[in-house]
């Protein structure tokens, strides 16, 4: 979450923890106001977004009936992650700073709380230092010019626990960010949503003060997707989508029109008698199963 807060289920799940009183009522009512918020803005709000917008006050007309020591709670988060973000940002080396922030979330008396005994609470703590252990380790072995951000070394971490899974039986389709397959390669690459809008993102574009170096930004990302394919590449994009219940014609991505055109095999998808059979063999296996 402090690498990004934008990660909604990881938000949602330290939320009230640990406890902060802020009760299922309470997020339930902020989930109705990014729900219809966004509809009105045809733009969606991200859950920490709106907790911004209720803390600086735009917001609380409009989510009535929280009560003020949730609200307090809830400035409360948010100054811990604001303060947190810009520490790790600022640091020469993020793992004191982790420590400190686990030493400030006060874990080991939530484990008590919880029901955990003093030796089991500490066994906890201990799996806690070790992140913080890891953290300085990866520090000290990082090679490049540019220092490493938290981002880094969550990728890392969160490759290893692939590469762990990866043991077990073969054959599954691996879902990754353009971000976290750095480095990565595969016999065959699924590249989706290669629309303008999407890849290249428009909130990326219209947001940024160089448009021309967040185009080039997003185009570098493209290239690192390509470049992750070993044997066969697959781009596609939708024609349609529909968002708040309207169907929004989309357009392909210019960065497909980058591509060497004798270096595409072009598939349209299925004709209208094509879509048609698949969707009476779809219906027939309905019935088969309802039998």
């Amino acid at each position: 979450l402090l690498a990004n807060p934008a990660d909604e289920v990881s938000l949602l799940r330290i939320i009230n923890t640990p406890k902060r009183g802020v009760g299922d009522a309470t997020i339930k009512k902020i989930g109705d106001y990014i729900e219809s918020q966004s509809a009105i803005e045809n733009n969606r709000i991200s859950f920490y977004e709106a907790l911004q917008r209720l803390d600086q006050g735009p917001a609380q007309t409009l989510i009535q009936g929280i009560p003020p020591k949730q609200i307090s709670a809830l400035h409360d988060l948010l100054e811990l992650i604001e303060n947190y973000r810009r520490e790790f940002g600022r640091a020469r080396k993020m793992a004191p700073v982790l420590a400190a922030f686990i030493g400030e979330l006060k874990f080991e008396a939530e484990f008590m709380r919880q029901g955990d005994n003093e030796q089991t609470a500490k066994a906890r703590m201990l799996n806690l230092s070790e992140i913080v252990n890891m953290l300085s380790y990866f520090e000290d072995q990082w090679d490049e010019s540019k220092p490493p951000g938290l981002f880094d070394f969550l990728s890392r971490i969160s490759l290893q626990a692939s590469d762990q899974d990866d043991e077990g039986p073969r054959g599954r389709v691996q879902l990754l960010t353009l971000h976290l397959s750095k480095g990565l390669e595969y016999n065959i690459v699924f590249l989706s949503g290669m629309n303008e809008g999407i890849f290249p993102a428009g909130r990326s574009l219209s947001e940024s003060a160089d448009q021309d170096e967040a185009l080039e930004e997003e185009r570098r990302l493209c290239y690192v997707g390509i470049t992750r394919a070993k044997q066969e590449l697959i781009l596609t994009h939708s024609q349609v989508r529909r968002r708040f219940g309207e169907e929004e014609v989309l357009e392909p991505s210019r960065f497909l029109d980058e591509i060497p055109k004798e270096l595409m095999i072009v598939d349209q998808g299925l004709t209208e008698a094509e879509q048609q059979t698949k969707e009476a063999l779809f219906l027939d296996e309905l019935k088969s199963m309802s039998l």
